[in-house]
């Protein structure tokens, strides 16, 4: 990832919400100098959600999207991508994934175009990269702060929580 930051002149990468927090931590243990990485809030329901259009776009500002940037998820088809390329027109994307699952010239996937028959392999390594974080669904903006509303808690995502901190305490470690 770093090699291919640093190849294609990539000013600031985005390492998004949730699945990109463990990638982040790796990262930034090997790599605790470069200050162009920043964690961003961000979800395929937040993204999606047009009543939050102007004051995601003030966060995504905020947060220095703009010129030559990139996207660091675990991937598949590059739908939070593509939502914003669309919310930051002037910015230029590019996507780098663990599994990527469709072709575009401006996403690199580490895995690309795997057969059907080994998907479930990359299924379970998906699952190593679950957060313990919160889904973050809306965004307000009060006065230019941000303000997240979170997927609210369930037992179900408390046992998802639950088990993401321990698989993400070892991959750190």
């Amino acid at each position: 990832l770093k090699t291919e930051l640093d190849r294609r002149e990539i000013e600031k990468a985005f390492f998004l919400s949730r699945d990109g927090e463990v990638i982040l931590k790796v990262y930034r243990q090997l790599y605790p100098d470069d200050r162009r990485i920043t964690y961003l809030m961000t979800s395929r329901y937040l993204v999606e959600n047009d009543a939050c259009d102007t004051a995601y776009s003030a966060y995504l500002m905020q947060q220095g999207f703009a010129g030559r940037c990139a996207v660091v998820d675990v991937g598949r088809c590059g739908t939070i991508q593509r939502a914003l390329q669309r919310l930051m027109p002037t910015a230029n994307v590019e996507g780098f994934y663990v599994d990527l699952r469709v072709h575009d010239s401006c996403m690199h996937g580490l895995f690309e175009n795997v057969p059907a028959r080994f998907r479930r392999a990359l299924d379970v390594l998906d699952f190593l990269f679950i957060s313990p974080s919160n889904q973050v669904v809306a965004i307000t903006n009060e006065s230019g702060v941000p303000g997240f509303e979170y997927l609210p808690m369930d037992a179900d995502e408390s046992c998802r929580h639950e088990i993401a901190r321990w698989l993400q305490s070892g991959a750190v470690a």
